[in-house]
């Protein structure tokens, strides 16, 4: 492609559920994130952080407004928000060229505060 049209510079991604216990070292994965059920809906917890990490804002992507909501269950989250071919199937049909992905906001503090031992 010798030029972008529509370049999307905030875009985000769903970390699955086992994003941490798949990849992070064996000696790691007791003290990794978690994805929990909670009444609201589903939400990260780590160690050292005070509450739990919804994600539904990442998910609302092309849902109507009033189904946006700041809590989602797992199960509800479109592939698109999460699995590559998805994203790239959805930004094709959205006319995107290119996209600038971030985490889940609050992730990398969540992160920062789960590393206060670094062994």
């Amino acid at each position: 492609m010798d030029q972008y049209n529509l370049v999307s510079a905030d875009g985000h991604v769903n970390e699955p559920p086992t994003i941490w216990s798949d990849r992070l070292p064996s000696r790691y994965r007791a003290r990794g994130p978690k994805m929990v059920a909670l009444d609201e809906g589903d939400a990260w917890i780590f160690e050292g952080w005070d509450g739990a990490i919804n994600f539904g804002y990442n998910a609302a992507a092309g849902l109507p407004v009033e189904a946006v909501s700041p809590w989602v269950r797992w199960s509800d989250v479109p592939k698109r928000t999460y699995e590559p071919a998805e994203r790239l199937k959805a930004l094709d049909q959205s006319g995107v060229d290119a996209e600038l992905l971030y985490s889940t906001p609050r992730i990398a503090g969540g992160l920062l505060a789960s590393a206060s031992d670094p062994e």
